[in-house]
């Protein structure tokens, strides 16, 4: 059974994996670097604890980005590979 590859639909996804990772950078980056802000004059242990896990889930949410951004530019390079061997088998059989 023959299966199709459409480079479109791959392309789309990872147009889609950017937008979440954009989205969720809007979303999540901004209220953090606030909490971190207003969290300054703040004193005591408990407070920096606070400022400690803030910086860690800031962390924890830039590796998430990157792994997203790292999704989206494999869909392309997949999208691109799709494209040349679909080029390579018209050229072959013409």
């Amino acid at each position: 059974m023959a299966q199709l590859y459409d480079s479109t639909k791959v392309r789309e996804a990872a147009r889609a994996m950017r937008a979440l990772r954009d989205s969720l950078e809007d979303g999540a980056m901004e209220p953090q670097r606030r909490a971190l802000r207003e969290s300054e004059p703040l004193k005591g242990a408990a407070a920096e604890a606070m400022r400690e896990r803030i910086l860690l889930l800031e962390q924890d949410l830039k590796k998430s980005l990157g792994e997203l951004d790292a999704i989206s530019a494999e869909l392309n390079r997949y999208a691109g590979a799709l494209e040349e061997v679909g080029e390579k088998l018209i050229r072959e059989m013409q």
